[in-house]
């Protein structure tokens, strides 16, 4: 896997106003349209920092950032750094961790009340931090960690516009960080290589860990 960090000028939103468009402009650091095992294995994450003007990508082939800011370099304030690496981890370790998920869960809606039969609604942003917090659980459970410690930050509803198709997504925006122990290293890798939860493409999922 390749890491990749990208420091912006300040007033880039600008040129790239929300992280939908963020995403359209990573995916020009890879091929596309070349051969299907090559588009199948340029997946990548994103995360947009708060605090600071600037990128991490994660992606499991090296981009091409010379190509990606071809005709926009005056929007990168330093040159892009990429490094690789193996998450050289095992069952049982302990890592510090941080990721920003957009929670969700879907709504069930009663057919008829005389015979409590009931089919899937729509699927909701969860703004509870109680229910954050199981949602938070169950994932671990499912991705091969479980948490030892929880922060929960919640960071406000985000609202994107996608121009092209003119429809308007909403996420709710979670930073969440603290502690975990791998529990089953092979889904846990996979875990660290595809992220987890909804709104990838969006700056969600990616899952950021250190040894404690």
């Amino acid at each position: 896997m390749f890491v990749s960090i990208l420091k912006l000028r300040d007033d880039y939103r600008k040129y790239i106003p929300n992280s939908y468009e963020m995403h359209r402009r990573l995916w020009m650091a890879f091929p596309s349209g070349i051969r299907p095992d090559i588009i199948e294995h340029s997946e990548f994450l994103f995360r947009q920092e708060v605090e600071r003007p600037a990128v991490i990508v994660q992606s499991s082939i090296r981009p091409d950032w010379d190509k990606c800011f071809r005709n926009s370099e005056f929007l990168l304030s330093d040159p892009c750094s990429v490094r690789e690496t193996n998450f050289d981890y095992k069952s049982g370790d302990k890592l510090r961790f941080v990721v920003r998920v957009n929670p969700t869960k879907r709504l069930r809606v009663t057919v008829h009340a005389s015979s409590k039969k009931s089919t899937r609604g729509k699927r909701v942003g969860i703004h509870n931090e109680g229910e954050i917090k199981v949602w938070m659980e169950r994932q671990a459970d499912n991705h091969g960690f479980s948490i030892e410690k929880l922060e929960i930050r919640k960071m406000g509803v985000q609202k994107i516009i996608k121009t092209a198709i003119d429809l308007q997504i909403t996420a709710v925006n979670v930073e969440c960080s603290g502690s975990l122990i791998v529990t089953d290293f092979e889904k846990f890798r996979l875990t660290l290589h595809h992220g987890f939860g909804s709104g990838k493409s969006i700056g969600f999922g990616l899952i950021l860990t250190l040894p404690v």
